[in-house]
């Protein structure tokens, strides 16, 4: 069997739908497993040991200054004809939620069954209905695309495989406390948290735990126009948290994350 799975979303998006990639490796030991993300999600995936294959196109609002958009949609274009010329299987597009631009990648590709949520009219061979997964956690809607193979299970662990090297955190050195990770970035302003309630959680750990904080940002001016970072918060929150062992680790890139996590 061949299955593809397509991830458009953020990097917390992609991780959450780790539990997915494994179940699917569990059920079809056999099969080839292909993922289809964007470039700046795809190294989530890197080292996954349940995907044979990480497929990565660039979308137009994130290329470089060097990259024009029809030269972006032209290699997305290639990418997507290679897969067709793969004959998958099973497709599924793995966002909780209809997703048009991940529905027209599906077909393109031209599987023989495609599972996402939508509707008949999209063209859906087994279409599931958002409004059934209302208040559920990403990992456990996710699992809902397997339910039409008679996979009804919980998620399982998400999965970011590190690389084996160890990374010195200077400001961390002395303690004995638990190493907590907070990181404060978000890209949609609703799910974003103010600096003070981070605060008051660091404060809280290291009172009740004797934690030893590590703060992950997304890095970059807040007044960014394209890619805004928080590195003023980040700023703000160490100086709320005097007092308490704390290092600022701006996350320039997933692989940078992964290093500081082993």
């Amino acid at each position: 069997m061949k299955i593809v799975v397509i991830r458009r979303d953020n990097i917390g998006d992609l991780v959450c739908t780790t539990p997915l990639f494994n179940a699917l490796r569990r059920h079809y030991p056999a099969a080839r497993i292909v993922a289809l993300v964007n470039d700046y999600n795809a190294p989530v995936l890197s080292g996954n040991p349940d995907i044979d294959e990480v497929c990565v196109y660039t979308k137009a609002k994130h290329r470089s200054a060097a990259q024009t958009k029809f030269g972006v949609w032209w290699k997305t274009w290639k990418l997507l004809r290679r897969l067709r010329q793969e004959r998958f299987d099973l497709a599924f597009v793995a966002t909780p939620a209809r997703q048009p631009e991940g529905i027209k990648f599906a077909h393109w590709i031209r599987p023989s069954r495609l599972i996402a949520f939508g509707s008949d009219a999209d063209g859906i061979d087994d279409p599931l209905d958002s409004g059934e997964i209302e208040g559920l956690h990403e990992t456990e809607a996710v699992m809902r695309l397997l339910h039409p193979l008679g996979i009804i299970e919980s998620p399982g662990p998400v999965k970011v495989v590190s690389p084996e090297r160890n990374v010195l955190l200077p400001g961390l050195t002395s303690g004995q406390g638990m190493i907590v990770g907070l990181h404060i970035s978000a890209r949609k302003p609703p799910q974003r948290w103010d600096v003070d309630r981070f605060a008051d959680v660091a404060r809280q750990l290291h009172a009740s735990h004797s934690a030893r904080l590590l703060v992950f940002w997304s890095p970059g001016s807040e007044h960014n126009p394209l890619h805004p970072g928080d590195d003023e918060k980040a700023s703000r929150l160490k100086a709320l948290c005097d007092g308490v062992p704390l290092q600022l680790v701006p996350t320039r890139s997933e692989e940078h994350t992964s290093e500081l996590q082993s």
